[in-house]
Parts: structure tokens; sequence; C-alpha cells
């Protein structure tokens, strides 16, 4: 039996209210997602961009619409560290009241889960990256 799906991601674009060519979405949740409606399909495996199929966005015949793709891809990076890192809710409303998003952090992390051994595969395709966050970091602000 098969049954109709989607992933968060391609969710997220449809709920973007994206519609046309060019449009895009970025999604963050436990991990990070870019989605551009395209009329070209784009596949490169090293740098971890690939497309979907999208469905025609009107009821016109094939002849007048053209095929369409999602483009985009996925990176492990994401929120899902900040659970790692025993963030509760509360504790990140309250952070985030407090965040200078005038400046940087000059942090250099790279959010990967911790103890994650999957690498990265968006925007680059590398198996070796590891997180680089400094979980001895004493400030939560300046870790979050």
């Amino acid at each position: 039996e098969v049954a109709p799906g989607t992933t968060d991601s391609i969710a997220a674009f449809l709920a973007s209210g994206a519609s046309r060519i060019g449009d895009a979405c970025t999604s963050l949740g436990s991990t990070l997602a870019i989605k551009m409606l395209s009329k070209v399909r784009v596949d490169d495996a090293s740098r971890g961009i690939y497309s979907h199929r999208f469905p025609r966005l009107s009821d016109c015949d094939e002849a007048q619409s053209p095929k369409l793709w999602l483009v985009g891809g996925a990176s492990n990076v994401g929120c899902r560290v900040l659970r790692d890192l025993h963030f509760g809710t509360d504790e990140l409303v309250s952070l985030s009241a407090d965040l200078d998003l005038a400046h940087g952090s000059n942090t250099e992390y790279y959010p990967l889960p911790l103890g994650w051994q999957g690498g990265e595969r968006f925007p680059r395709r590398d198996p070796t990256q590891k997180c680089t966050v400094d979980q001895s970091e004493p400030s939560r602000l300046r870790l979050l």
C-alpha cells in the first residue's frame, strides 16, 4: 500500500505561501533545510543539493505549465543541539530576550548534534565534519 506524505521542509515550503518560480523557504527545526521553486531540476551530491518533483500550481495542461521542482538541501545543523545541551523552553525564551542581535557573538561553532557521527550533507558534503560547539563555555547566553 502506498500512502501520500511529505517531508517537514516541503510542508514548510507549502505553508510559507511561496508560489512563484524563484520563491524559497528556509525551515529551521532539528535540522536546517532550504527549498526553492524552480523550472530546472538541480542535483549535485557533492554539495548536498537535490530536487523533488513539485505539482503544477494551476489546472493548465502540460504544454502550458512547465514541470516544477523544489531544489534545495538539508543541513544536519539545527536546533537539536540546543536540546543536546539541555536548554529548556523557558531558558531559551529568557535568554533570547537578552541576545544582542546587533552584534555577533564572535563564536565560530558548527552546531551539529552532540555525538553525531554522520558529518554534514549540505551546503557541502563532508562525512568527517564534527560538532564544534564548546561545551565547556560557562555562559549559557554565549553558548546560545
